[in-house]
């Protein structure tokens, strides 16, 4: 015995009980769905896939591009980027020479837990030197002033996952009052 199938636009076509969707011609095509509308048609209902279908698509398509630009970094990249994580988070013990490179001096050699920011024409390191004290320093750098940092101890840092930090308690600033009553409005009588 025949089904009937009934498309979208009218057109219909004879399939067996048994059919497959490679048998219904246009039905190979992924902008379709295949229903079965009881009360209607008694019969399979070919019915075209709304826009949400295709909001889905392009949202696995970019978890996909996402997933595979991440899966092609270098065990060296995320190494790289776990090691910074862990000097700004003071982990990392650090030599930073500052160096002329006229007179071939040293300028200034820091050592400690360090970390860099490097803002093109001067150099800001950041040291801890306790458990509440911190320590920044500055230096200006030049066509011949340049610097090295060497890191003196390995660190234990995946090659596999990076490494993120998340602070909560940074949300909440520490507000520091500054003022005089004396300095505040009068009301007047």
């Amino acid at each position: 015995m025949a089904d009937t199938l009934t498309t979208v636009d009218g057109s219909w076509c004879h399939v067996h009980s048994q059919w497959r969707l490679e048998d219904v011609p246009r039905v190979r095509s992924y902008n379709w769905d295949l229903t079965f509308d009881v009360a209607e048609h008694h019969c399979p209902v070919l019915r075209a896939k709304g826009e949400s279908m295709k909001i889905v698509r392009w949202v696995a398509l970019g978890l996909a591009a996402m997933m595979a630009a991440t899966a092609c970094s270098s065990d060296a990249r995320v190494v790289s980027e776990n090691i910074s994580q862990a000097a700004d988070q003071f982990e990392i013990q650090r030599r930073i020479v500052f160096l002329n490179g006229i007179t071939d001096t040293y300028l200034l050699s820091i050592e400690g837990l360090c970390s860099i920011e490097d803002e093109t024409i001067q150099l800001e390191v950041t040291c801890k030197h306790g458990p509440d004290a911190y320590v920044k320093h500055f230096l200006g750098l030049s066509d011949n002033v340049t610097y090295f940092a060497e890191q003196l101890v390995a660190a234990d840092v995946s090659a596999y996952h990076y490494r993120v930090t998340f602070k909560p308690q940074v949300l909440l600033p520490d507000i520091d009052f500054r003022g005089d009553s004396g300095d505040l409005p009068r009301s007047q009588p």
